[in-house]
């Protein structure tokens, strides 16, 4: 009974950090790499997404 509950911790540990991260970023973009997806905004750092980070202070597009 014990090793059961051994193999439901781990379960639940891999579960819970193999979720979708917070901050969902599709592909690269910039003079480098071209533009993002419609609907995208390119980061400072050359990242497509949609949060605040991408789409606020040094948006390149």
């Amino acid at each position: 009974m014990r090793y059961i509950n051994i193999i439901l911790a781990a379960i639940a540990l891999v579960s819970s950090t193999s979720a979708a991260p917070a901050i969902f970023s599709k592909d690269r973009c910039g003079s480098k790499y071209g533009e993002c997806d419609s609907g995208y905004c390119c980061s400072q750092y050359g990242w497509c997404g949609t949060s605040s980070e991408h789409c606020g202070k040094g948006c390149q597009s």
